[in-house]
């Protein structure tokens, strides 16, 4: 997304950013800025370069700790970071007493996997109330009802070992597709859940 992001420091092997290139915002869930030292919850990238299709204050969900460059000690004085890598997405289920579960989206995502074998795309969306929105685009000579049947069935199982009871999985009438900020997003929760 954003090309050339970091150079290496030669002196103590730390990753300044090319801030002439682009603008990394350390945020919090929420999308407030985050203070030098402290863990992001992601990220926030501005492309400088890119005259045609800017991307501004584009999502990326990398944790990260900036840090000012006068503590790099190598003379440089341009900001550095350390890069902890991507956080998950917590989906918020609830159980048959109305107490939250919360399922990281890279454990559904490994369960789609072992099913999805019938469909090009997919994605897992969960509404209010467990509500399961499947969207599903399959591979050439299947049927999506039968991918359909076969994933409904697997989730099943694995919302029931998460003491999930109350849900309701239905098939879209939508296909896959990209958000408002041209992401593709297998697995999300919609907003206001």
């Amino acid at each position: 997304e954003g090309a050339s992001i970091t150079h290496e420091c030669l002196q103590n092997h730390h990753q300044h950013l090319n801030d002439d290139w682009l603008i990394i915002e350390a945020v919090d869930a929420d999308g407030n800025p985050v203070p030098y030292g402290q863990l992001s919850h992601k990220v926030f990238l501005t492309n400088l370069s890119n005259f045609t299709q800017p991307l501004i204050r584009y999502e990326i969900t990398d944790r990260v700790i900036l840090r000012e460059g006068k503590e790099c000690g190598c003379g440089d004085e341009r900001l550095w970071i350390d890069v902890e890598g991507r956080s998950p997405v917590l989906l918020q289920f609830t159980d048959e007493n109305n107490k939250q579960i919360d399922i990281s989206s890279i454990s559904i995502s490994m369960e789609m996997h072992k099913v999805c074998e019938k469909t090009e795309l997919y994605q897992f969306i969960l509404h209010q109330n467990n509500e399961i929105e499947l969207r599903l685009k399959p591979l050439a000579g299947y049927e999506i009802q039968t991918a359909f049947a076969e994933i409904k069935e697997h989730l099943e199982g694995y919302l029931k070992k998460n003491h999930i009871v109350t849900y309701h999985i239905y098939l879209s009438d939508e296909a896959p597709g990209f958000d408002k900020s041209g992401k593709f997003k297998e697995i999300f929760q919609e907003t206001g859940v």
